[in-house]
């Protein structure tokens, strides 16, 4: 079947290039299950930019879980208990991200002074939240037309060619919610 896809390996690679870059070398994944593609995916793009910089993936650091809005407050509460907790966090998911953010809000964890923290999907909250959020962003849009136009040719065109898969880059919309160490 035909596939339009988010890049979740640059993605991730990306988000971990930001925060080591500035100097983070305690940097936590909050990602969904193992046995999820996109997961596995984001969790690969961040152990290869934990590698390139010389930076342990220490399993305290590493939380899988169910995408969900309870998964990222339950790991991002367990991730900010720890006795040396990270000074980065990368939340795989949007529903995941709400969840870390709010756990970050109830523990008084303040954002980036204490904790920098990048999201996937950029989604009103981004915005909204203080302050504003880093996330990895989804070209909805080019992604969109993409759909339409290999629709248009399967359904309308009546194309019997193979099966296509369109990968697109994720983005890395940088705010205020990440700090240089």
């Amino acid at each position: 079947y035909d596939r339009v896809l988010l890049d979740n390996v640059q993605g991730s690679y990306d988000a971990t290039t930001h925060l080591a870059t500035r100097g983070h070398q305690r940097i936590a994944i909050i990602n969904g299950r193992r046995d999820s593609t996109v997961g596995e995916e984001r969790f690969a793009g961040y152990k290869t930019a934990m590698s390139e910089w010389g930076l342990p993936i220490e399993d305290e650091l590493v939380d899988f879980g169910e995408f969900t809005t309870q998964g990222g407050y339950e790991a991002a509460v367990r991730l900010m208990s720890l006795q040396a907790p990270p000074s980065a966090l990368l939340v795989t998911n949007y529903y995941m991200t709400l969840g870390a953010v709010m756990a970050a809000y109830e523990l008084n964890v303040r954002i980036p002074a204490f904790l920098s923290l990048i999201g996937f999907g950029n989604f009103e909250l981004s915005d909204i939240a203080r302050p504003p959020l880093t996330v990895i962003d989804q070209p909805i849009e080019e992604m969109g037309t993409a759909i339409s136009r290999i629709l248009t040719r399967r359904i309308i065109d009546a194309d019997e060619s193979p099966p296509i898969t369109m990968k697109f880059p994720a983005i890395l919309r940088e705010r205020e919610s990440t700090r240089a160490l």
